[in-house]
Parts: structure tokens; sequence; C-alpha cells
């Protein structure tokens, strides 16, 4: 039996991924970066800092903070990546 993705973090399986609508992505057009929940919106701006083109760590950083407003990127740190860094 299939574990039923929720709000919990995790990685979604091919399946889960797939039925996802095109909403559910930073980048719909290119179906990247899932942001279903507050878990995966954090982890795509985590992966999009380490592994994106300025154009997408932008288009990436507005869609999650649309969708979660909750989510301070000051907190998240200076490039909104999800730094867990304290300043000293």
């Amino acid at each position: 039996m299939a574990k039923k993705h929720g709000g919990s973090p995790g990685k979604l399986s091919y399946g889960e991924r797939k039925k996802l609508p095109d909403r559910d992505f930073a980048i719909p057009s290119e179906r990247r970066y899932p942001i279903e929940n507050v878990a995966h919106g954090r982890n795509a701006l985590a992966r999009v800092a380490a592994y994106g083109t300025d154009r997408e760590q932008e288009e990436v950083r507005r869609a999650v903070h649309d969708r979660y407003p909750s989510i301070d990127s000051d907190r998240d740190g200076p490039d909104g990546a999800g730094s867990n860094r304290r300043a000293r």
C-alpha cells in the first residue's frame, strides 16, 4: 500500500509527484520545485539556492512567499534559502 502524502515532510514518490497539479510547483511550466506544503516550500528555497539560476531563485522565492507568507525570508537567511546559521 502506498503511503499517502499529507502535510508531513518527506520525499514525494513518482506517482505522488505526477498527481500534483501544476499550481503546486514553484515553476509550473517545468513542474520543478514542488511546494504543495510548507515543508516542501522550505525545501524548494534551499534547493534552488544551491542549484538554481538567478532567474529560478527569484521565481521560486516569489512563488513560495506568495503561497506561504509565514515563511520569513529574514529567518530563512539573507538569500531566503533556509539558512539555519545564527548571527553571532
